[in-house]
């Protein structure tokens, strides 16, 4: 479960990247386009804007499973033992309901926006609207597979690869 936890992350963590790519190279298409041609390609704001969402939820949820999501007081790293493994399955449990909150209505916005296409690449705004429960089922997937895992597996798993780096 180790592998195929390590790997979805650094799955969501790639596709994050290859979207920032992405995005340089649409920008960076329409600056030379308009500075050196004359010419605007059409949509290269929706395409940059479109994608941002996308990278903002994919980064989210990979940041969401190597545990580095925003944390106000970490109560489970101050306690020890049996009370610190309960004071975790709670938090986890609790966000999973959330998440899944989240995702249900997110299928729902999606889905009622199907009709309603963008106005330069006229593809259903449903479709930027589905970046929320894609983060939401994939983000509860990572919480359900780390509720399997010994408490602090996460943590080092990710820190033998800030070692490598030199971090």
């Amino acid at each position: 479960m180790h592998a195929a936890y390590r790997t979805l992350v650094g799955l969501l963590a790639n596709i994050s990247a290859g979207l920032v790519a992405v995005i340089f190279l649409v920008v960076l298409a329409e600056v030379i386009g308009r500075n050196l041609f004359g010419y605007s390609l059409p949509a290269t704001f929706e395409i940059s804007v479109f994608l941002l969402v996308y990278t903002a939820f994919f980064a989210a949820a990979a940041a969401f499973g190597r545990n580095m999501h925003f944390k106000v007081f970490d109560l489970a790293g101050r306690l020890s033992g049996g009370s610190a493994r309960a004071v975790q399955v709670i938090g986890d449990v609790a966000t999973i309901c959330f998440l899944g909150v989240l995702g249900y209505y997110g299928v729902m916005l999606a889905l009622s926006q199907m009709d309603q296409p963008s106005a330069a690449l006229r593809i259903p705004y449903g479709i930027i609207y589905l970046s929320m429960p894609i983060f939401a089922f994939t983000s509860i997937g990572l919480l359900v597979m780390k509720l399997f895992m010994p408490m602090g597996a996460v943590e080092r798993m990710f820190d033998d690869d800030a070692e490598t780096a030199g971090v």
